[in-house]
């Protein structure tokens, strides 16, 4: 009849709309849309912890700076320019084992650990003209001790203690191993002079 036509027409889903295929689970559409939501949801997330990362090591580069916390540098290629810069400062058969620059990398003083002697690379004035340099043979370090950083603190610590020159206190950012450092202050400390260069073995021109 045509009122039974016209029930049917009635009842029959329109071409444009979604067949409901989960009719339990709630329409076609969104079941689609659900898993893009949640893949938003992680990279809107990814996205913040990576801004977060990058703000946290600007901050600690600037701590590093602030607090002149010295970086480890390439042992090798810094001895190469002290020779060339200074041919006098180093002896001949002196070679450095560990290399800092201050103030996160970025500052004006160098701490050197060669393998006979702490030596300090200190300049001063506004211009950096005047530079002072100390030398603390290992044979006159009476004891030293190095501190790692806390949850709160931003810097590791090395403080050495010598006769005359009395204590000797650098700070370390956190990315520096001070592992190889107490092994080798540990071997040219207890066994004296001439244990530098046994002790620096592999640890000869290592760099970061």
């Amino acid at each position: 009849t045509p009122h039974a036509q016209s029930a049917i027409q009635i009842q029959r889903p329109s071409p444009s709309t979604p067949r409901c295929l989960f009719p339990d689970k709630g329409n076609y559409t969104n079941q689609t849309e659900q898993p893009q939501q949640i893949n938003s949801s992680v990279s809107i997330q990814q996205h913040h912890q990576k801004i977060q990362r990058k703000a946290t090591k600007k901050t600690m580069g600037l701590i590093d700076y602030m607090g002149d916390n010295a970086a480890q540098i390439d042992a090798k290629e810094y001895e190469e320019k002290v020779r060339e810069g200074d041919p006098k400062l180093l002896q001949h058969d002196e070679h450095l084992v560990f290399a800092f620059k201050g103030r996160g990398g970025s500052g004006r003083d160098y701490y050197m650990l060669t393998t006979k002697r702490l030596l300090i690379r200190d300049k001063k004035g506004m211009t950096g003209k005047r530079i002072r340099y100390s030398s603390v043979p290992y044979e006159s370090i009476r004891a030293f001790s190095l501190e790692t950083a806390g949850s709160v603190d931003t810097d590791q610590e090395l403080k050495i203690y010598a006769r005359s020159i009395g204590k000797v206190s650098i700070d370390l950012v956190n990315s520096v191993d001070i592992l190889p450092i107490q092994q080798f202050l540990s071997a040219v400390v207890i066994q004296g002079e001439g244990a530098g260069e046994v002790a620096a073995g592999g640890n000869a021109h290592d760099g970061k």
